[in-house]
């Protein structure tokens, strides 16, 4: 398989930038954001982007549990989410990895500058930054562990419930 450019556009690449400043890129382009008393990002939104009812698998016989989307179509998609990108000059690229030990593979998310809070969150998860490097902040809380006891105690309670059906 052949390996596809991780950079394929022809505009300004933010190279993976730290979280400071992937806050500070969130704070001034992505839409509807807030930042809380203690320094957090907050986006008040709906996030419709994952949502089976805006998910497509190219192709143009239904043969998928997902819609599907003629290639054609895609096409025309494909190529105005190119002119967007163009028209805004600039892209994050977040390089990481998919996969854990023996089976992680490399990759790299782009975003536009109206997405650094996902580019922020993606960072976290793909690729171990410094944050990972201090304790569990949760290791110790009594507040934490009482929650956790309350779960335990409602999945049970659920779980009866289901068995004596």
């Amino acid at each position: 398989m052949a390996t596809r450019d991780p950079r394929p556009f022809d505009v300004e690449y933010i190279e993976n930038p730290t979280q400071p400043e992937l806050r500070e890129l969130a704070l001034a382009h992505t839409p509807c954001v807030q930042q809380t008393a203690v320094g957090s990002v907050n986006k008040v939104s709906r996030n419709k982007a994952r949502m089976a009812g805006y998910t497509y698998i190219i192709d143009t016989q239904d043969r998928w549990s997902h819609q599907i989307i003629d290639p054609d179509k895609a096409r025309g998609l494909i190529e105005r989410q190119a002119k967007y990108i163009a028209e805004k000059g600039k892209l994050i690229a977040i390089d990481g990895y998919v996969g854990l030990g023996d089976g992680a593979f490399g990759t790299t998310w782009l975003y536009t500058p109206e997405g650094a809070n996902i580019a922020g969150m993606q960072q976290i998860l793909a690729y171990e930054t410094d944050l990972l490097h201090y304790g569990d902040i949760f290791d110790g809380s009594t507040a934490i562990a009482a929650e956790v006891d309350k779960l335990k105690q409602e999945a049970k309670a659920e779980l009866a419930t289901i068995d004596a059906m």
